[in-house]
């Protein structure tokens, strides 16, 4: 058992499934699933050094995470035990993100990147709705 144990921590947050002496065993990660599933109050730096403040709806299947933001703007991610990595689009321009949930993913601290500003990010924090 701690064989399986140490190798299911190692796969988070994906299921996985094994035969242990016949049985099928599932096992899947507290990350797995919907916990990344919500609406967000955000708020995000801008280029210019002002805040912008928005509704944040993410949605979690399996491992991947799709979200939905101001006036269109979508992010496409991963979720690796508490981070979500992925990219973002939004009037016709691209960058990457990174989110580190907090232990019950009711929030997050992060970032966000732009090919126009290489090598600087900008912070994007957000508070689960309740």
């Amino acid at each position: 058992m701690q064989f399986l144990k140490t190798l299911t921590s190692s796969l988070a947050p994906v299921a996985f499934v094994a035969l242990v002496a016949g049985c099928q065993v599932t096992v899947t990660s507290s990350a797995g699933g919907t916990a990344v599933t919500g609406v967000y109050d955000s708020n995000y730096a801008r280029m210019d050094g002002s805040t912008q403040p928005t509704q944040l709806n993410l949605q979690q299947t399996g491992n991947g995470v799709h979200g939905a933001y101001m006036n269109g703007a979508t992010l496409d991610g991963v979720v690796n035990d508490h981070r979500v990595t992925g990219t973002w689009a939004n009037e016709g321009k691209t960058g990457t993100f990174e989110f580190d949930f907090n232990a019950d993913f009711t929030g997050f601290n992060g970032f966000w990147a732009s090919p126009e500003q290489a090598g600087k990010t900008f912070a994007w924090n957000a508070t689960r709705r309740k």
